[in-house]
């Protein structure tokens, strides 16, 4: 069941947020009962967390808050964990056979992680799963063997025309930048420069470095979103307060 919901106003100009926190606090407890947390996010939205799954249906029922008409929906990510598992044994088995297989498990997805080499994309052994759990398994038994579960850490999302991350560059509104020189109105196909320098930091290398600062800290801020089940925003001001 989920346990993360979003509460949203239906008037635009009085988000659910500006309400009475003891108004709020009584409709909540009317709904699910004393066990939940709440948290005001920056949109004016509410984001609640319940713990069974009677609170989680009574909760998507829930359409008054304090007085205030409000939409409650299941919040997009934090309902669902993604691991890592890596067993030789599936190597040639399909994505789709794994995840009918494991489907009663909770697994919603199956994507296999693949390399290129020398133009070749090569199979691996490490499959990445989504789980419909808030919280990731220790393990999850294949057929007759149990693979450890780890967590998924992505690698950080960066922008292929300015470079910057976070975005992509469909929705990029920067300004076009090389990769290798760190200068705009050129990509790095076009690129002519000799000497590397990294557009996100100033540094000697190209802006796909994995050796970047900016790369190692937006890496730690999604590690603390995936192993402690984070919004960005919270991880981001965690990471921040970590690092002084």
């Amino acid at each position: 069941f989920a346990k993360y919901f979003v509460i949203h106003s239906t008037d635009e100009k009085v988000p659910i947020s500006s309400k009475s926190v003891f108004r709020i606090a009584k409709s909540l407890e009317n709904a699910v009962g004393p066990d939940y947390k709440v948290k005001k996010l920056s949109s004016g939205d509410l984001l609640i967390e319940v713990f069974k799954k009677t609170q989680s249906d009574n909760l998507e029922k829930l359409e008054m808050v304090a007085d205030q008409t409000v939409t409650v929906t299941p919040h997009r990510s934090l309902n669902s964990t993604q691991g890592v598992i890596s067993e030789r044994d599936l190597i040639n088995e399909t994505d789709e056979e794994i995840l009918e297989n494991l489907r009663p498990q909770g697994v919603t997805a199956v994507r296999r992680i693949a390399i290129r080499r020398s133009d070749e994309t090569i199979r691996t052994k490490h499959i990445v799963l989504t789980f419909n759990y808030s919280s990731l398994p220790d393990k999850i038994t294949v057929a007759f063997i149990s693979c450890p579960v780890r967590a998924y850490v992505p690698n950080p999302r960066r922008c292929f025309k300015c470079q910057r991350y976070g975005h992509g560059s469909q929705s990029c509104r920067g300004k076009l930048t090389c990769a290798k020189c760190g200068e705009n109105e050129h990509s790095s196909d076009n690129c002519e420069k000799t000497i590397l320098m990294c557009s996100n930091c100033n540094g000697s290398h190209a802006a796909y470095s994995r050796q970047c600062p900016i790369f190692k800290k937006e890496k730690e801020i999604i590690h603390l979103k995936v192993t402690e089940n984070l919004t960005f925003p919270e991880a981001r001001r965690k990471h921040t307060q970590f690092s002084g």
